[in-house]
């Protein structure tokens, strides 16, 4: 089984998380560490080796973050070095989150669930222009 430990600044992970299971229902393979403004950088990192200690029976384990080149991510892609199992994807957003658990859910492969998420959430926000409102409106409704 694929855990997921979803990691981001503030409680963008808590936040993230709970709008899934109301989604989606409870996710046993879902896990969040908060990373606010009691945390550090040395704090968030002990946490993180522990719960990847708590999955030692775990095939894969994907960290899920917020921004590129942030703490979690800097974090995350240093321990990558020293455990096999794990995979960071990064920019993360609730409709990337649901279309991934979606797919781990379905029992895809894991070989394929990273690359066609980031592929299949490419257009998942937009920008309407107030001049566009009356055609859009008229083409979509």
């Amino acid at each position: 089984m694929t855990e997921i430990i979803v990691i981001g600044h503030g409680h963008f992970d808590s936040g993230l998380t709970s709008a899934l299971d109301l989604i989606l229902g409870k996710q046993e393979h879902v896990w969040s560490i908060d990373f606010d403004e009691e945390s550090s950088a040395l704090i968030l990192e002990k946490q993180m080796k522990a719960m990847i200690e708590r999955f030692k029976d775990a095939s894969e384990i994907l960290i899920f973050t917020d921004l590129f080149e942030g703490t979690p991510f800097n974090l995350s892609l240093r321990m990558m070095f020293s455990n096999e199992r794990l995979e960071l994807m990064y920019g993360g957003n609730l409709s990337m989150f649901i279309d991934l658990c979606m797919k781990l859910n379905k029992g895809q492969p894991w070989e394929k669930v990273l690359s066609e998420t980031i592929n299949d959430t490419k257009n998942v926000a937009g920008y309407i222009h107030r001049d566009q409102l009356a055609t859009t409106m008229e083409d979509d409704f």
